[in-house]
């Protein structure tokens, strides 16, 4: 699917000073700063919506905002259920390779964002994460005064997550627990993938 995309960063206070051009060569370092020259000549890149100039100071409290035509997002399932809800929560079945939050190639096609449209609900939340590649049950905060008292204690909630995993051939264990270093794998076949390692960080599965 092909729309237009705006995405905007506010200048924080450990930003402010900083010239248009290297805070944006700082932050978003996915491109040159011959690209984020170019998009600050073509009016693409303004500051509180007014063209701009590279050597622009920020101040705190300005908004970046940084306008792509025609973004392209390759078209996912987002044949999400809704499962229950109450006053607070909401649980959904997320389907696979359906990501939860934003990144570079995903921001209209994202559970979240999905479940905002069409709750109407611009602060609901998730309590918790699934992989892009993972289908399971979410819950997703509503209200913003709910974030903050539930998250302190999310095990008044999610006692424990459990996860159906498919494997090959027959699993000799009834039962196994993984106490194995994990890190990120070099070229995983899908995002994130965690693989063991002696440099990893410690995990208990």
């Amino acid at each position: 699917m092909k729309y237009r995309l705006e995405l905007n960063s506010d200048v924080l206070e450990k930003f402010a000073g900083e010239s248009l051009i290297d805070s944006l060569t700082r932050r978003f370092t996915y491109q040159n700063r011959e690209f984020w020259l170019g998009k600050i000549a073509s009016g693409q890149v303004r500051v509180n919506d007014l063209v701009s100039r590279p050597d622009h100071a920020l101040v705190v409290g300005e908004v970046v905002q940084f306008a792509i035509d025609d973004f392209n997002e390759p078209d996912l399932d987002t044949s999400y259920q809704k499962i229950w809800e109450n006053e607070n929560l909401i649980m959904v079945s997320k389907p696979a390779n359906l990501p939860v939050h934003s990144n570079r190639r995903f921001y209209y096609q994202t559970m979240t964002a999905i479940l905002r449209r069409d709750e109407k609900l611009p602060d609901l939340n998730p309590m918790h994460r699934l992989d892009r590649e993972t289908s399971g049950l979410m819950l997703y905060l509503k209200k913003p005064f709910a974030s903050r008292s539930l998250r302190r204690e999310p095990g008044r909630i999610i006692g424990a997550k459990f996860y159906l995993v498919l494997v090959n051939g027959e699993f000799e264990h009834e039962s196994l627990i993984v106490d194995e270093p994990l890190r990120e794998a070099a070229c995983p076949p899908v995002y994130y993938l965690m693989v063991v390692a002696p440099d990893g960080r410690p995990a208990r599965t």
